[in-house]
């Protein structure tokens, strides 16, 4: 009797694996929202510095990597759903053309209103002739450590730190002005 319960139950659980998945039912529905307009007053700047404390209380800047400035354009209630499934589901195929029409633009965007720079030698760094709206700066803070390893009883350097951002608004009634960001976020 056992023997033919286990048979049963593979049966089942194998039929249940070659059932094609469902389809997934959106909870939000997709509305577009409108663009920031990212060529407002472009006549701003940005400076600032990025670092990092090691554990021991020293300070690791960003002397010599690059330091991204790009739009920050928030996700929609549809597209944090799309971000959860991606986690769980192998393939997602009810996406709606409009959200990827919509991504589309924002790549555009990105791509044409971005902006990259160096750290300097003290880990500053200067954007000009920044427009109004909504930003993220990011950026590397990065250095080695000497560790031991008793297992191959070698010595090896070991990176620690990592990718640092900071957001930051500047307003549209903002023309000429200077905004100061501290990049210390991991």
């Amino acid at each position: 009797m056992k023997t033919k319960n286990l048979i049963f139950s593979g049966i089942v659980l194998l039929a249940a694996a070659c059932t094609p998945a469902q389809p997934h039912i959106f909870k939000s529905s997709w509305q577009a929202p409108e663009l920031p307009d990212y060529t407002r007053n472009p006549r701003n700047n940005i400076t600032g510095s990025a670092f990092l404390l090691t554990r021991g209380g020293d300070a690791k800047t960003c002397a010599g990597s690059p330091v991204f400035l790009m739009p920050n354009i928030p996700k929609t209630a549809y597209e944090k759903e799309l971000d959860s499934l991606s986690s769980r589901v192998r393939e997602v195929t009810d996406i709606d053309p409009a959200f990827v029409a919509y991504k589309e633009k924002i790549r555009k965007l990105a791509t044409e209103v971005s902006k990259s720079t160096k750290c300097n030698v003290d880990g500053k760094f200067n954007f000009k002739d920044v427009p109004a709206g909504d930003w993220v700066v990011e950026t590397e803070v990065s250095w080695t450590v000497p560790t031991y390893s008793s297992w191959s009883k070698t010595w090896k350097q070991e990176k620690q730190g990592g990718a640092v951002y900071e957001t930051l608004s500047i307003p549209d009634a903002a023309i000429g002005e200077t905004f100061e960001v501290t990049v210390s976020s991991m």
